[in-house]
């Protein structure tokens, strides 16, 4: 559930980036600097394939025979990545909100 909460929310929001881009000019006072803007969207991004590689960690974690070494030793640590990589997306996603925000201004 935390896995695709975090890839809608930072998918939703490049959407909404690029929706509000191409709309704004005509309807609305504020613009945001471009480099504000590449920020912003290489932080969802970041927050996007940051859940596929968590995906992928627990995929191959749960695929593996548990007489596997990889799987004997992931026991010890695929709570700690998933909680660190979900940790990161999230974070991601709030970086990019930030770089939005400070990079808005009035015309």
């Amino acid at each position: 559930m935390f896995f695709k909460t975090i890839v809608f929310l930072n998918a939703g929001a490049i959407l909404a980036l690029l929706t509000f881009i191409g709309s704004a000019p005509e309807t609305v006072s504020i613009s945001i600097e471009l480099l504000s803007l590449k920020k912003a969207i290489f932080s969802f991004l970041v927050g996007i394939l940051t859940m596929f590689a968590a995906l992928a960690f627990s995929y191959a974690y749960t695929a593996t025979n548990p007489t596997n070494m990889f799987h004997q030793s992931a026991d010890l640590w695929v709570i700690k990545v998933n909680l660190a990589l979900g940790g990161l997306a999230a974070f991601a996603f709030a970086a990019g909100v930030t770089f939005v925000l400070c990079g808005t201004y009035a015309n």
